[in-house]
C-alpha cells in the first residue's frame, strides 16, 4: 500500500481518517501505526458481528453470507473449504 492515497475503509473512524499509504508508512516504524490499525480492526469486527447478528435475527443469514463472500471474492473463486463448510451448513454459494 506504499503511496496509496485511498482511505483505508469507510466503515470505521480510523478507516475514514487515514490513507492506506500513511498507515503503511507508520505501521512498522511507530507505535501509533499499530494502535490505529488495532482500533480499525476492533471497530471493523464489531460492525461485522452486529451485521451478522442482525441477519440471524431477521432470517437473512444465508444472504448475508453470500453477499460477504461476493465482496471478498468478486471473481467467484471461493476457497473449496469454505464452499464445503457452507454447504454442510445448508448455504449454497
Amino acid at each position: 500500500y506504499k503511496g496509496d492515497q485511498t482511505l483505508l475503509d469507510p466503515s470505521t473512524h480510523v478507516g475514514r481518517s487515514y490513507t492506506r499509504g500513511y498507515l503503511h508508512e507508520i505501521a512498522t516504524r511507530e507505535a501509533t501505526g499499530s494502535i490505529l490499525l488495532t482500533m480499525h480492526n476492533i471497530e471493523f469486527l464489531q460492525n461485522f458481528m452486529k451485521e451478522l447478528r442482525d441477519s440471524i435475527r431477521s432470517g437473512s443469514f444465508p444472504d448475508f453470507v453470500r453477499d460477504f463472500m461476493k465482496t471478498e471474492h468478486p471473481d467467484g473463486n471461493y476457497p473449496k473449504w469454505a464452499v464445503n463448510a457452507l454447504r454442510a451448513a445448508g448455504i449454497e454459494l
